[in-house]
């Protein structure tokens, strides 16, 4: 799709990757995402945003029972954990990732997800 877009004269890209994002990664979901993110760089766009989000909080119409369960442990432990463990509200991420395909900085740029979680008094 990426691809696509740039052939059409896109010039800028913004992509919802993931916490931990590496195309040498042991785990599967987060090499893959790497290897997305890799590929992307040579695309060609004049503004690349990657959003790295740990995990993203929000209801989900199925149910995922590990999801499920890590949310509520991090939910709990929340003030206890750095800022770029935290879970990260879905329409922080929807707004980020408007944005920047919106303003199209030149560049890439790598958002954690730390960088969404303002930090506390």
């Amino acid at each position: 799709m990426a691809q696509l877009a740039r052939q059409h004269g896109a010039r800028s890209f913004a992509l919802d990757s993931a916490t931990g994002a590496d195309p040498r990664s042991p785990f599967f979901y987060n090499r893959v995402k790497g290897e997305v993110e890799e590929a992307l760089r040579g695309v060609g766009f004049q503004s690349l945003t990657i959003v790295r989000p740990a995990l993203i909080g929000g209801e989900r119409e199925e149910f995922r029972p590990v999801e499920f369960v890590a949310m509520r442990i991090l939910r709990l432990a929340e003030p206890l954990l750095p800022r770029r463990y935290r879970i990260v509200p879905y329409e922080q991420i929807a707004r980020t990732l408007l944005e920047a395909a919106i303003t199209a900085s030149p560049g890439r740029h790598i958002i954690g997800s730390g960088a969404f979680i303002k930090a506390t008094a």
